[in-house]
């Protein structure tokens, strides 16, 4: 009952006496069994009772073994359901924490994938700014061999002129 009572008020420090409160009828009992939520003891405590009811042998743990056991038969009778409501929380508790351990695992990992596309994002745009460095390099190298072609043309024509000026000159002289 002890067991039954940290589950329902999702405390693993509450006595027998804090169920009274879940006792009053049956419907309030059936509400707060509903709206329980195992999960919210630790691990370890989950453990530690499944541990206690149903054992690592196939005789069960140590309530189990009470309640089989021939001598109890007649005192426990009445309280079966409960243990077998106590072991189903127990389980319940257990598969829901696993269950929330993987919803954090894929909320972690998604984070982590938005993280590396982000990253990539920032990478491919580096990548794309140094091919534009690459081109303003290319087309420096094209101006620059353009800009002295021209040079070289236009001091060829400049001597050229300058020639024939000068053959005009000693013409003339």
């Amino acid at each position: 009952m002890t067991t039954l009572s940290r589950l329902l008020n999702e405390n693993e420090n509450a006595t027998i006496a804090d169920i009274a409160k879940h006792m009053s009828s049956v419907e309030e009992f059936h509400e707060r069994v509903r709206k329980c939520d195992t999960s919210a003891n630790s691990k370890e405590w989950l453990t530690e009772t499944m541990q206690e009811i149903t054992g690592d042998t196939p005789e069960g743990g140590a309530i189990v073994k009470r309640l089989v056991n021939p001598l109890n038969s007649k005192m426990y009778l009445d309280f079966f359901p409960l243990f077998k409501l106590v072991s189903r929380m127990c389980y319940l508790g257990a598969a829901i924490r696993k269950i929330k351990l993987q919803i954090r695992k894929v909320a972690a990992s998604e984070k982590s994938v938005a993280e590396k596309v982000a990253r990539l994002a920032q990478i491919q745009a580096l990548i794309n700014s140094m091919s534009f460095k690459n081109d303003l390099v290319a087309e420096r190298e094209r101006l620059e061999k353009v800009e002295l072609e021209y040079a070289v043309r236009r001091l060829q024509m400049i001597n050229d002129k300058l020639a024939v000026c000068l053959q005009q000159q000693r013409n003339f002289a």
